[in-house]
């Protein structure tokens, strides 16, 4: 394949070529990661079906947008980062068609395609990983904070506020259980 236009020579065309390029579209289009081929400004050029399941948008609902548009915005400066590092990896936010945040843990790399430079990214979505780091971490720093109490009151206000964290539960879901 030729390195500057990404494309088959004369030489390399064939029904080999040609196999090796059904079997790649196979597996990329049969993958639970999310793969996507960009501009370098972030528009989507291509993204295989794996963006319905994790994000809930249809392939034609992303084509020609701008990735970016949908990254969380407290993460935009470090996605932008990630392009110009020579790795290309990265964790970032990203909103759902529902319009919860889905956090992916994503790598790219830039290739010529066609003569211009072309980011493709594979995504995974990481999100109940990412729910159950800040849970531990809630129940690690509630036990720091119980190890020193010894107030009853101050005890229950402060598993009251974990339990907020932790469940979604709220002062008064708590004192059902009293």
């Amino acid at each position: 394949m030729s390195e500057s236009s990404g494309e088959a020579t004369p030489e390399e065309s064939g029904p080999e070529v040609s196999r090796g390029a059904n079997r790649y579209q196979l597996l990329v289009e049969n993958s639970h990661d999310m793969m996507a081929e960009f501009t370098l400004d972030g528009t989507y050029i291509y993204a295989n079906q794996a963006h319905e399941a994790v994000l809930g948008y249809r392939v034609e609902e992303l084509i020609g947008v701008n990735a970016f548009s949908l990254v969380h915005p407290e993460d935009q400066e470090k996605a932008a980062r990630y392009i110009q590092e020579e790795q290309h990896r990265g964790t970032i936010r990203y909103r759902h068609k529902d319009g919860r945040w889905r956090w992916l843990d994503c790598t790219g790399s830039i290739y010529p395609i066609h003569g211009e430079p072309r980011m493709v990214i594979s995504g995974r979505d990481i999100t109940h990983q990412m729910q159950t780091q800040n849970r531990l971490a809630v129940l690690a720093g509630l036990a720091r904070v119980l190890g020193a109490v010894n107030d009853f009151e101050k005890a229950a206000r402060v598993v009251a506020r974990a339990a907020g964290e932790l469940c979604g539960w709220d002062a008064f879901s708590l004192d059902m259980y009293s």
